[in-house]
């Protein structure tokens, strides 16, 4: 919140309220470049939840991957995670926004005020989670750590 702060105090006020104080947005049916309107995107609610389940949980498999598991913990697994960040951004922008981080979405809702469709913030990050958590433990974990399939 206090960076959301520190934006409404130093951005001018015409261009905060361009931005919506730089609040996550569902892009829904705006066409992501305004001189091509013949394609829209056509994005529901569900859509980007969804979408942001998906990328979620390949961010959250990549970090449990590269710093839990001892197994395949090696000096590139930063990297990995970075490049899973970096992956799940340019493939869910123009969908949901590409917050992947509830406390940043409520930070800028808080001081922007904007809170429409602000459950996709929530809803996807928390399943995303959930679903990588289960899916570490089920299948990806070491044997240790696995609960069922263990060695």
């Amino acid at each position: 919140m206090i960076g959301a702060a520190f934006v409404k105090a130093v951005v001018l006020r015409i261009s905060y309220d361009d931005i919506d104080g730089g609040v996550n947005k569902l892009r829904g049916s705006i066409p992501y470049d305004p001189y091509d309107l013949e394609h829209e995107l056509d994005v529901t609610g569900g859509t980007a939840v969804v979408t942001e389940i998906l990328v979620c949980i390949m961010i959250f498999s990549a970090y449990m991957n590269a710093n839990v598991d001892h197994k395949s913990k090696q000096i590139s697994g930063p990297l990995a995670y970075g490049f899973s960040i970096t992956a799940g951004i340019l493939s869910c922008f123009f969908v949901s926004g590409a917050s992947f981080n509830p406390a940043r979405s409520f930070g800028a809702a808080v001081c922007s005020g904007y809170w429409n469709e602000h459950y996709i913030y929530w809803a996807g990050p928390f399943a995303g989670a959930i679903f990588s958590g289960l899916f570490y433990r089920l299948i990806l974990g070491d044997s240790k750590r696995r609960l069922v399939a263990r060695d």
